[in-house]
């Protein structure tokens, strides 16, 4: 199965998504405001999440990827610093039970990455020489956060890599 978790104040009708369902036959997973000052909730929803299963994460939802069972995650533009989050609303909840990336990447068995970085990131300061050390690997796009410029070229890419992890998990 393929899953894409949309980003902070996004949803499952945003263009990503849509696109992620239509072209990569994605499901989505829906989170709400509600969720993420919950906490339990919105980490509950990534339980049915299995190992076999790929994540396509965007912006809060490529932190949320990391959390997954899933071997193979795509993060987009990813949120590395949870606590960024207390900025924006009463999250305290979620922020006491979410792991520090580190921690995250360092699960048994370590989650194949690939990464979507754009240059022009209005939203999120990157770390791209991390990312190039953690990611199989790292795309980086002349875009912004959305990558509203390069959607098409980015969905190319994301059809490309979930073909051959398919098709790799197929002959397994």
């Amino acid at each position: 199965m393929l899953y894409y978790i949309h980003g902070y104040k996004s949803s499952c009708k945003s263009g990503k998504a849509v696109l992620a369902k239509e072209l990569l036959k994605a499901e989505c997973i829906e989170y709400s405001e509600a969720d993420i000052v919950d906490g339990d909730a919105l980490f509950e929803k990534l339980e049915n999440i299995e190992e076999n299963d790929v994540v396509i994460g965007s912006s809060m939802g490529g932190y949320l990827a990391l959390y997954s069972k899933a071997r193979t995650k795509i993060l987009l533009n990813p949120l590395m610093e949870p606590k960024l989050l207390l900025q924006l609303g009463p999250y305290n909840k979620f922020i006491k039970r979410a792991l520090p990336v580190d921690q995250l990447l360092n699960k048994k068995p370590s989650p194949t990455l690939y990464t979507f970085l754009a240059k022009n990131d209005e939203v999120l300061a990157h770390n791209f020489k991390m990312f190039k050390e953690i990611s199989k690997e790292l795309y980086i796009l002349d875009d912004n956060h959305n990558f509203t410029h390069r959607r098409k070229l980015l969905f190319t890419i994301l059809k490309e890599i979930t073909d051959e992890v398919r098709v790799n998990r197929s002959r397994n």
